[in-house]
């Protein structure tokens, strides 16, 4: 679970980081942090679905 909580986290940051550069209107440096963030969040998701499937 530990590895989980890791890429939720790195992912909520990456996210904050994308919604900062659009509020200062750097929107292509927040398009590249929303489109890591979302891949983040594939990762956080398979990562918790193969967590559920060992256990």
């Amino acid at each position: 679970m530990g590895k989980f909580y890791l890429y939720l986290i790195i992912t909520i940051v990456l996210l904050g980081f994308a919604i900062f550069n659009f509020i200062t209107q750097r929107y292509w440096q927040g398009a590249g942090d929303l489109f890591v963030g979302l891949i983040g969040i594939f990762i956080t998701v398979g990562t918790y679905s193969d967590l559920k499937k060992k256990s």
